[in-house]
């Protein structure tokens, strides 16, 4: 597990992230080559390969596999979000060496809830409910319970000051 490997929706908004760092959806990056890197989530594992489509010797898979640039070999289906969290607060772990520092949030495509929970975009929650986040993955799935409507208070660095906010999970039941 070395290197760093650029990713993004678009090629034009990349994050740079290590071997071993926790993304947004909650996948791993467990290992990172020159064509492809491996990511597992919930025990399954997935290539996603830079160029769009495993080399042509490669055994091709039931399902298509994740793929950036290029072209797929077969259309895959649509893609839809089954984190209803993301919908409304897009979630970017911050990381100082290999401690995190902050889980950083932005606003979901098409959102209200982001706004009506007083969050501002590029806010750094350093704590929940007044627990100190050591633990990416844990902070997330923390997270997740506003989309059962539940409240959290939390901890925010924002603008060089911090501030505890009292977030409602019911926002993310209202229509955007």
């Amino acid at each position: 597990m070395e290197g760093t490997v650029a990713l993004g929706a678009s090629a034009g908004s990349p994050q740079v992230y290590a071997a071993g760092s926790l993304l947004a959806n909650g996948a791993h990056i467990v290992e990172i080559n020159a064509d492809y890197i491996v990511l597992e989530r919930d025990g399954e594992q997935a290539r996603l390969y830079a160029e769009g489509y495993p080399p042509p010797d490669s055994p091709v898979p039931a399902s298509p596999l994740l793929t950036v640039g290029g072209q797929l070999v077969r259309a895959p289906a649509p893609v839809t979000s089954e984190d209803e969290l993301t919908e409304h607060i897009r979630v970017s772990p911050v990381y100082r060496g290999d401690r995190l520092e902050a889980i950083e949030v932005f606003p979901g495509a098409g959102s209200n809830a982001f706004a009506m929970m007083g969050l501002l975009p590029g806010d750094r929650i350093t704590a929940i409910d007044g627990q100190a986040l050591s633990d990416a993955a844990r902070g997330i799935a923390t997270l997740r319970r506003l989309s059962a409507g539940e409240a959290l208070q939390v901890t925010v660095d924002r603008a060089g000051g911090r501030q505890v906010l009292a977030l409602d999970g019911l926002a993310m039941r209202e229509r955007s």
